[in-house]
């Protein structure tokens, strides 16, 4: 712990070492948010320098370890589904979001690997015969 034992202390400068704009404070401590990456470990150098009454100055540093732990979004296409040609068919998702919320739902109506839609739930009209293997 930084500390400056000749005078009354008068301000903390908190660099973080992430490239934020250094932080002064008149308190021993502070919070901060570090930008970090979901499911990765992070690791920041953090200087405090404590000024005191008399002009005086004393630095520390420690390093800060960050853990994000990340849980994905769960979703649910339903079940089987019979249709006939021409006639329209309701896709409904059931999306859980994890740890982040879900930005996007897309579904791949016919089985060939380009999404068609991206909407959760959405009713659509098969044009040709045929077993469809559809995700979403």
């Amino acid at each position: 712990m930084a500390h400056d034992p000749d005078g009354e202390v008068v301000a903390y400068l908190w660099d973080f070492g992430d490239g934020s704009d250094p932080e002064t404070t008149t308190l021993p401590y502070v919070n901060h948010t570090y930008p970090a990456s979901l499911g990765s470990f992070n690791e920041w150098l953090v200087t405090v320098t404590v000024f005191d009454s008399d002009g005086g100055n004393s630095t520390a540093t420690l390093r800060a370890r960050v853990h994000i732990h990340y849980s994905p979004p769960s979703v649910d296409g339903g079940e089987y589904l019979k249709t006939f040609v021409g006639e329209p068919v309701e896709f409904v998702a059931e999306v859980s979001p994890g740890t982040l919320p879900v930005v996007k739902v897309e579904w791949d109506i016919d089985g060939d690997g380009t999404y068609e839609i991206e909407v959760p739930n959405h009713t659509y009209v098969f044009t040709s015969p045929g077993y469809y293997r559809t995700t979403v």
